[in-house]
């Protein structure tokens, strides 16, 4: 059987959010059902939160009796990624270059993508995924 990694940008007690609400529930339901699982997250406390801060320790630590490893941000350009997503929240297109700039500035951990591409893998070395190769 395959270990399941759940990726969410935080995830913690308390956290009222409807993903992460969903994350808890189908986490813990697996597990109870013996599937292996493991959350993978930043060191964010939440959506409300700094997302340049690492409000929690990186390494792994047991939420809801899951295992969850944090990975701690990078520093970010706030004020692109704010008038990006104002543009987005408004309805209006943004361009190729703002895409890539809001994909750049949002919350993001190096270390959990290197982590995903080196410990993350099948047999053939590549991610395993639920939606084909």
């Amino acid at each position: 059987m395959y270990k399941i990694a759940f990726v969410i940008p935080w995830y913690g007690e308390g956290i009222p959010g409807g993903a992460e609400m969903e994350l808890r529930e189908v986490a813990g339901h697996l597990q109870k059902a013996g599937v292996e699982v493991e959350v993978l997250t930043t060191c964010v406390k939440d959506f409300t939160a700094d997302w340049n801060q690492n409000y929690y320790a990186a390494g792994v630590a047991m939420v809801y009796d899951v295992p969850t490893r944090r990975f701690p941000v990078r520093k970010r350009d706030t004020a692109t990624f704010d008038r990006i997503n104002a543009q987005l929240m408004q309805g209006k297109h943004i361009t190729p270059k703002e895409e890539v700039l809001f994909l750049q500035e949002m919350v993001n951990s190096p270390q959990l993508y290197e982590y995903i591409e080196t410990h993350i893998c099948g047999c053939s070395g590549k991610p395993i995924s639920i939606f084909g190769e």
